[in-house]
């Protein structure tokens, strides 16, 4: 087995271990509640972390990079109405409804 996939943000490793699936990549799923033990060990060792089969890795390493590459814009943005910023997951501005 290989580790293809491995985040700080449990549900975010949950959905990309549910895309895996959906596109015929079995996978499991480890250290998925080991977050009460932070501060013991190293936190990054405490991370949620998705492994698959030797056979299925490339395959599965292709999904991971294919998902990755359609997140565009991770950046937070000005409103051209009222200036106000904007964190990247919003569509509109928060403060007066102006589009992006």
């Amino acid at each position: 087995m290989k580790l293809v996939f491995s985040k700080e943000n449990r549900f975010e490793v949950i959905a990309m271990r549910s895309f895996l699936e959906s596109h015929g990549v079995p996978s499991v799923l480890k250290n998925e509640f080991t977050s009460s033990v932070m501060g013991e060990v190293p936190f990054f060792e405490t991370w949620p972390e998705i492994w698959v089969a030797d056979e299925m890795f490339q395959q599965a390493e292709q999904l991971v990079a294919q998902v990755q590459s359609e997140i565009v814009d991770t950046d937070d943005w000005l409103c051209s109405g009222c200036k106000e910023e904007n964190p990247s997951t919003f569509e509109i501005c928060w403060c007066c409804g102006g589009e992006r």
